[in-house]
């Protein structure tokens, strides 16, 4: 199964010849297949991706970074990094969006939920620091994508500066 999401996520265009758009392309496809299929999170925690798709993932993954001058492992490095931001984000956007019931929960409905309970956890006092942010999360629900790109540019901007790309 893990196998047919991987031939969905390979991006069936050419690639950009610019190392950060190939790879964004790529880690966009990755996040897009993965929140169509959210049962993948589970799966892809606990078993590695070994298949012919799944190869040709990491194939095409190694193929947005080949311009670069720098040595394969540190490609493999960065892959790694790009993979682990995107999982990372989708996970939290799936285990936000889906309950472990199957229960899909609007963002209306979880804050309606949520509100009255953090409203009282940060008018304890026992929070300074986090009351202010927690306060402004709790006022209406943020843009994915928009966070979703902002933390991959974050990402890609410090490996340039590292790498002196």
């Amino acid at each position: 199964m893990a196998d047919k999401v991987n031939a969905e996520i390979l991006v069936r265009e050419e690639l950009p010849a610019d190392w950060r758009a190939a790879i964004s392309a790529v880690v966009r496809h990755t996040r897009d297949g993965i929140r169509r299929h959210p049962w993948l999170v589970d799966l892809v925690a606990s078993h590695p991706q070994v298949g012919p798709n799944g190869l040709r993932h990491g194939e095409q993954s190694l193929a947005a970074l080949s311009g670069l001058p720098i040595a394969p492992e540190w490609k493999w490095r960065i892959i790694a990094a790009v993979d682990d931001y995107a999982l990372g984000f989708v996970i939290r956007e799936t285990l936000r969006g889906e309950g472990r019931s199957g229960y899909t929960w609007t963002p209306q409905e979880r804050e309606a939920l949520m509100r009255p309970y953090l409203r009282e956890l940060l008018e304890s006092g026992e929070f300074p620091n986090l009351a202010p942010l927690l306060g402004e999360i709790t006022s209406g629900p943020s843009d994915a994508d928009e966070d979703f790109e902002r933390g991959l540019r974050w990402m890609l901007d410090g490996i340039a500066r590292e790498l002196g790309l």
